[in-house]
């Protein structure tokens, strides 16, 4: 995520909506208090108020994982779990705070990316840090390895910052690399994390800077397409790509546009949300993902938000009023909340 006039202070904002989460979770005893609300199964946006940046996605089972960017802040890259979305728990930390002294403690430096993953057998964490580099583990529990840097070639060039890891159907890893405005590639990963294979130019999608930085490109593959999606910068801008085929040539390519439509509402705040995980599949055939939104004023941008999103649109097209998911309550799927009751409200 590219930082541009950003103060590093943000606002631990909602904290009231933050309230209304703890609500939901409830014991038996504790649900009796609310016997006058009617049982929904709601959230509120944000799900995570205060700094969590380029967040990225990965499900397994019934288990849901995310770890992003953390800069300058120690320890570094804490990995969270969550078996809704929304209620989210810390359960391990890549990097210890004994790592300090080997990452730049500066702002805008540090850990960025923090994409994490699973293939062949293991679960994968991939950061840049003065380099790109990744951790494996068994478990996202930890304990996580001894970073080991990825190796770059003249082919590839310069792996950059804001990377993301894409597991096709066949179990095939890719790295979709981001390098400065221009460049973005994709390539294999092997078995021992590394790059193989030839690269996936795809330069040509941001050669006119046609989306500011296209920045913290993820990718998702639904009915036979690959979805890619760029963002344009901090403050806002989610594009998207798709192809039958993962090529270089850009006449296979079509350019979606926004992937959110703008939302006008003037009292609708955090209306820009972008950087979003790659979007994942539910049991129930519906589409989430996750992002982070700025709050904007004159002089600084301040108070990071992550807002779930609901993805009605076939992923080829723009969601019909991306307002209606910043306006709480929300509805999550009836599937992820077998056996419990969730209280919502504002």
């Amino acid at each position: 995520m590219k930082i541009t006039h950003l103060k590093n202070k943000c606002l631990n904002f909602t904290v009231a909506l933050l309230y209304c989460f703890n609500l939901s979770v409830s014991a038996q005893k504790k649900a009796d208090k609310f016997d006058n609300y009617n049982a929904v199964k709601t959230f509120v946006n944000p799900v995570l108020p205060g700094d969590h940046p380029d967040p990225t996605l990965l499900k397994v089972g019934d288990d849901f994982y995310h770890c992003g960017s953390s800069f300058h802040f120690t320890p570094y890259m804490p990995v969270y779990h969550s078996k809704d979305l929304v209620h989210w728990k810390v359960i391990s930390r890549v990097l210890p705070p004994q790592k300090a002294p080997w990452v730049t403690d500066k702002p805008s430096a540090g850990t960025w990316q923090g994409a994490i993953t699973y293939f062949y057998g293991s679960y994968w964490i991939y950061f840049s840090a003065n380099g790109q580099w990744f951790s494996k583990a068994d478990s996202p529990l930890g304990p996580w390895s001894e970073p080991v840097q990825v190796k770059s070639n003249p082919q590839t060039g310069p792996l950059g910052y804001d990377n993301s890891i894409f597991v096709d159907d066949d179990g095939k890893p890719y790295m979709v690399i981001k390098n400065g405005q221009k460049t973005n590639r994709l390539q294999e990963l092997g078995k021992d994390g590394q790059l193989t294979s030839s690269v996936i130019d795809l330069d040509w999608i941001n050669a006119r800077l046609q989306y500011s930085w296209a920045e913290g490109p993820v990718m998702c593959k639904r009915n036979g397409y690959y979805y890619y999606f760029p963002a344009g910068d901090v403050s806002g801008g989610q594009y998207v790509l798709r192809a039958s085929a993962l090529t270089s040539d850009s006449t296979k390519w079509e350019r979606l546009g926004e992937f959110f439509k703008p939302v006008t509402d003037p009292g609708v705040g955090f209306r820009r949300p972008n950087h979003i995980a790659a979007p994942i599949q539910l049991a129930d055939g519906t589409w989430w993902t996750i992002g982070q939104s700025y709050e904007k004023n004159t002089t600084e941008m301040t108070g990071l938000a992550w807002v779930v999103r609901h993805l009605y649109t076939r992923l080829s097209g723009k969601v019909t009023d991306p307002g209606e998911y910043l306006r709480p309550p929300y509805r999550l799927p009836d599937l992820l909340f077998p056996n419990r009751r969730i209280y919502g409200g504002v």
